[in-house]
């Protein structure tokens, strides 16, 4: 079974081939047409709240459009708490329905993932006990669970 429409590849090689970066429209132009190929896809876009209000519009826009045109797409967006989600999806209705959740870290989460990293890190022979405390608490205690 092919996955991508030949027209689609045929575009892509020529990209690549040239080099040419792609336009939003046409971007768009051959993921839907993709997307149209299968049967169910999933789309998941990760921290959307650290993609700039102006490309964040567009890029939303964008995702909205084709999810209108391809009924297989089931997309799944995460950002942090300070983004107004209705509003967005007010702004957006063609990303259809969607649930909320509020998800939070405990600070015992956050304090085994740092301590991790420490461990890992390549210049951690360069750290004695009392920094390593002191970086632990202060960015546990300056989390407020994100």
């Amino acid at each position: 079974m092919r996955l991508l429409p030949p027209d689609t590849v045929s575009t892509l090689r020529e990209h690549l081939n040239e080099q040419k970066n792609f336009d939003l429209g046409e971007a768009c132009r051959l993921l839907g047409e993709t997307f149209k190929q299968l049967r169910r896809f999933y789309v998941c876009i990760d921290a959307l709240d650290e993609c700039n209000e102006e490309n964040r519009g567009e890029f939303l826009r964008s995702l909205s459009k084709i999810t209108k045109e391809c009924s297989s797409i089931r997309t799944f967006l995460t950002a942090g708490r300070h983004i107004d989600w209705k509003e967005l999806m007010k702004r957006n209705p063609g990303l259809g329905s969607f649930d909320h959740m509020l998800l939070e870290v405990q600070p015992e989460d956050i304090r085994i993932y740092v301590s991790h990293e420490i461990d890992i890190d390549v210049n951690g022979d360069c750290m004695d006990g009392k920094l390593r405390s002191e970086i632990l608490e202060r960015i546990v205690d300056n989390s407020d669970g994100i």
